[in-house]
Parts: structure tokens; sequence; C-alpha cells
């Protein structure tokens, strides 16, 4: 159970950041 909230927080921080990162780029697009 351990293991799946690891991989679960890890693939959240990661999505994260990718969203985050999306985010930014379609904003200086626009601007």
């Amino acid at each position: 159970m351990t293991d799946f909230f690891q991989l679960f927080f890890s693939g959240l921080a990661t999505g994260s950041i990718y969203a985050l990162a999306a985010l930014g780029f379609t904003l200086l697009w626009q601007a």
C-alpha cells in the first residue's frame, strides 16, 4: 500500500509540473 501512495504522489507531482509548464507556455504564446 505504501508503494502505491509513493507512486501516486510522484505521479501527481510530475503531472502538476507538466501542467504548470504547459500553462506557462500557453500564456507566453498568447502574450
